[in-house]
C-alpha cells in the first residue's frame, strides 16, 4: 500500500513493485521466453528484465501485415535496445485456419473469445518449437493502470472539472488522443457524466450488431458489479475481477498448457495490485497519458519512443489475416444457412451487410466470434 500520496513517491513505490513481480516471475531452472507485442505493457516488461535485472532475454512477437495492427517499428526499437533475441512470427491465410480454430475450441472447451486469443496460440507453438517453457506476458497492465480508451471518459467523469490537471488532459486528449479514435462512440467527452451507468461503450452497441440477432431476449444482460462510487476505479475492477482479465487468463493458460509452456504475469501481482488500487485516481492519467504511473515509473529503463507513445493498437489482427475472404468457397462454409450458429445470429442478412473488400475492425471480431461459436455447437452437438 502506498501511504504517502506525493505522485514521486507513487512512482518510486510502483517502480520498485513492478521490478519485484518481475524478479520473482524470472525465477526458473527452464528457459523462459517474452512475449512482445509493441506496446508500454510487454516493452517495459522486457525492459526491466534485460537493464535492471541484466538477463539475456528472448522475445517472440506476432506480426500481421495489415497495417492497423502491425507494431514492428515499436518491436524492433525495444528488440535494439535490449539487444534481446527476436522471434517474429508472420501471419497469413495460407494455413489451415479452421482445422487449428478446431483443435483450439476443443481444448478450450468453449469458443476462442477473440481474434488476439487465436493468434496468441502461434507465440505459444513458437515458444515451444523453441524449448522455452516459461511465457512472460503483459496481461492485466490495461486494467491495473488505465489502457483503454474508454478509460478516458470515465476519467473525465470521475475528475474534478475546475482542476488545472483535468483542464490540461482535456486539452492533451483532444490533441493527441481525440483525432486517432476510429471510433466516434469514444469522442463524446462527457458521454459518462451525462451517462454514469452506461454499458453501451463497453458493450459496443453503438455498431448496432443486435440488428442480426435472432434472440432479442439475451440482449442487455450484462450489469457492471459495484465497487466504487469512482467511475472509472469501478469499471477497472470489473475489467480485472469479471469481464476481461479472467478471459485473458483462461485462454492464456489454455493456450500455454496446450504447448507445455507455464504462463506468467507480473503485473497480475498481489502486492502490486494493491499498491496501484490504492493512487488516487487523479493521478492515473496525465498531460494526457493514460497508464502515466507506468510510464513515470519506466523512465531510463524502456525507450522513449515506446514509453511515450500514444497510439494503443493492441495484441490483435484482422480476419483477413487468418482466411482469404475473397474465396467464395470459405464465405458460403461460414454464411451457410444450415450453421448451428444462424439459430442466435441472422446469417444471411449479415452478409448482405458485409463489404469483404474492406471489414471494419468491429466487423473483423463479430465474423470471428460467429466462426468460433459455430465450432464450439459443433462439437457439442
Amino acid at each position: 500500500m502506498i501511504k504517502d500520496f506525493d505522485i514521486d513517491n507513487v512512482i518510486k513505490k510502483n517502480r520498485e513493485n513492478l521490478i519485484r513481480s518481475v524478479e520473482l516471475r524470472m525465477r526458473a531452472d527452464v528457459p523462459l521466453a517474452f512475449c512482445l507485442s509493441g506496446g508500454i505493457d510487454s516493452g517495459s516488461l522486457v525492459s526491466i528484465a534485460s537493464k535492471i535485472l541484466g538477463k539475456k532475454v528472448s522475445c517472440f512477437s506476432i506480426l500481421d501485415t495489415d497495417e492497423r495492427y502491425n507494431e514492428i517499428k515499436n518491436i524492433k526499437k525495444v528488440i535494439k535496445d535490449c539487444n534481446a533475441e527476436h522471434h517474429p512470427i508472420i501471419l497469413n491465410n495460407k494455413v489451415n485456419f479452421f482445422e487449428k480454430l478446431n483443435k483450439l475450441v476443443n481444448y478450450h472447451d468453449s469458443p476462442i473469445s477473440t481474434i488476439s486469443y487465436y493468434i496468441h496460440s502461434y507465440l505459444l507453438e513458437e515458444i515451444s518449437k523453441n524449448d522455452f517453457k516459461v511465457s512472460i506476458s503483459g496481461s492485466g497492465a490495461d486494467e491495473l493502470y488505465t489502457g483503454y480508451y474508454d478509460h478516458y471518459l470515465q476519467y473525465f467523469a470521475a475528475s474534478n472539472q475546475k482542476s488545472e490537471n483535468f483542464k490540461k488532459n482535456v486539452k492533451y486528449w483532444e490533441k493527441f488522443v481525440k483525432p486517432n479514435l476510429r471510433n466516434s462512440a469514444l469522442k463524446n467527452i462527457k458521454f459518462y457524466s451525462n451517462y454514469p451507468k452506461s454499458m453501451k461503450n463497453v458493450l459496443e452497441k453503438h455498431f448496432n450488431l443486435e440488428k442480426f440477432s435472432k434472440k432479442n431476449s439475451y440482449i442487455n444482460k450484462c450489469k457492471q458489479k459495484y465497487f466504487s462510487k469512482d467511475i472509472l476505479r469501478n469499471r477497472m475492477m470489473n475489467e480485472l475481477f469479471y469481464e476481461v482479465v479472467p478471459v485473458i487468463l483462461k485462454h492464456d493458460d489454455n493456450n500455454s498448457m496446450m504447448n507445455s509452456v507455464e504462463n506468467r504475469s507480473p503485473f497480475l501481482d498481489k502486492d502490486l495490485l494493491n499498491s496501484v488500487n490504492s493512487i488516487p485516481t487523479e493521478y492515473l492519467i496525465k498531460d494526457g497519458f493514460q497508464k502515466y504511473i507506468l510510464r513515470a515509473s519506466l523512465k531510463d529503463i524502456l525507450t522513449d519512443d515506446v514509453r511515450l507513445d500514444r497510439k494503443k493498437k493492441g495484441f490483435n489482427a484482422s480476419i483477413n489475416s487468418l482466411i482469404d475472404l475473397k474465396d467464395q468457397a470459405i464465405i458460403e462454409k461460414i454464411f451457410n444457412k444450415n450453421n448451428l450458429i444462424n439459430e442466435y445470429v441472422d446469417l444471411q442478412k449479415l452478409k448482405k451487410n458485409i463489404n469483404f473488400n474492406s471489414i471494419p475492425n468491429h466487423l473483423s471480431k463479430f465474423i470471428f466470434s460467429i466462426i468460433s461459436s459455430e465450432a464450439f455447437l459443433i462439437q457439442n452437438s
